[in-house]
């Protein structure tokens, strides 16, 4: 872990203040910033006047270099997760799978996400001579807000997940909030993490050129595809008939807003299962060296199989690897391979056989988010094993 500090301290303090300030007003913002803003919170969470970011736009203001110094000082840099939908619970699968792999993880909280209330979290968080206790950083961001975001710091990690047409009203068209998104994948010095199955996110692969850097992708089997219709998939009315339909209806449910989509306080609920398919709730988490049991036996068997009843909903539309919209399949690191009662399958880039976990998250697109934070904790995880 500790070879890659140089990259990420020098990529943030490198989007901070641009060298405005003096070495002398770096020192006395060290010491002065941290002390000024907990003074600014205390007093208003006395006063309950300014809400939650209110000491976070103080500290903007006095000192516009606090954010980009203070995660300077993060080993590993800086995760960040951003995209129309799943943001809430995709950071704190991620926060919650890092964790259990031993990290010290810093995570903005529910509704600041955006700058100011990073920045809110970070004064919560640091020492009063600015120290800031943590290896790596995952951050929940607004489409626009990660935008002003990626100019103060180059983040290591992007994690993008979607762009719907939820926030029209905001960003004017869906085109808009994938350039927006565009600017995250530009400026991450690392590994960006694109959704495969959304075309508008996977052609921002195109714009990654920063050196060293890197493209990974989620994905879906041929046979859940039609579950997780894109927004192009949505717009050319592809129906899902059947069983199928009640299904896919109920999964939209689910994430119609972040708030709602939130899970229990368990937020990496992915645990081993064995090849008889038994719960494994009481065993570590799946990302403990990301070694949950194969479906078909031993890592490298010849396939999935599972003992267990088979309570899936896997309809094959008939696409092959083509997919609903007919884009081309591009190799993802994590692909989910399929939902059961309680239960899904992983397959990871390089295994020729899923992985089988007992889950305890609500509705089939977590699961998929699920998926997304396996793929950004894989980058970490190879990162720090380099």
């Amino acid at each position: 872990m500790a070879g890659n500090k140089t990259d990420m301290t020098s990529g943030a303090a490198n989007g901070g203040n641009g060298g405005a300030d003096s070495m002398a007003n770096r020192t006395w913002n060290s010491f002065a910033t941290p002390a000024i803003g907990k003074l600014v919170r205390a007093a208003a969470r006395v006063t309950k006047h300014g809400g939650s970011a209110f000491p976070g736009k103080i500290v903007e203001q006095i000192d516009p270099g606090f954010l980009a110094r203070t995660l300077a000082q993060l080993p590993l840099g800086v995760v960040l997760v951003s995209g129309t939908n799943g943001k809430t619970t995709t950071t704190r699968m991620v926060a919650s799978m890092l964790s259990d792999l031993g990290l010290r993880v810093f995570t903005n909280p529910t509704g600041s996400n955006f700058t100011r209330g990073v920045v809110s979290a970070l004064l919560q968080t640091v020492s009063l001579g600015g120290r800031l206790d943590a290896d790596i950083a995952v951050l929940e961001l607004d489409e626009a807000y990660a935008v002003h975001f990626v100019r103060q710091v180059r983040p290591r990690y992007a994690l993008l997940l979607n762009v719907m047409r939820d926030q029209l009203d905001r960003f004017g068209e869906i085109d808009n909030t994938a350039r927006l998104l565009g600017h995250v994948a530009a400026a991450t010095t690392g590994t960006v993490v694109l959704n495969r199955e959304d075309p508008r996110i996977a052609r921002l692969a195109e714009l990654v050129h920063q050196p060293g850097a890197s493209v990974r992708y989620f994905g879906l089997g041929d046979d859940l595809r039609s579950f997780f219709p894109s927004d192009d998939d949505m717009a050319t009315t592809v129906a899902v008939e059947g069983a199928a339909d009640g299904a896919a209806s109920g999964a939209a449910a689910d994430v119609e807003d972040d708030a709602a989509n939130s899970v229990p306080a368990d937020a990496g609920a992915v645990h081993d299962a064995g090849t008889t398919g038994e719960p494994g709730a009481s065993r570590p988490p799946l990302t403990r060296g990301l070694s949950a049991q194969p479906t078909g036996g031993e890592a490298g068997g010849s396939g999935p199989e599972n003992s267990a009843p088979d309570r899936s909903f896997t309809p094959n539309d008939g696409t092959g690897t083509s997919g609903i919209s007919g884009e081309r399949r591009l190799p993802a690191d994590v692909t989910l391979t399929r939902v059961g009662d309680h239960e899904a399958d992983f397959l990871f880039a390089g295994e020729s056989a899923p992985r089988s976990t007992t889950v305890r998250l609500e509705g089939v697109y977590n699961l998929y988010n699920a998926a997304a934070a396996l793929a950004v904790v894989r980058a970490v995880q190879a990162d720090a094993s380099a």
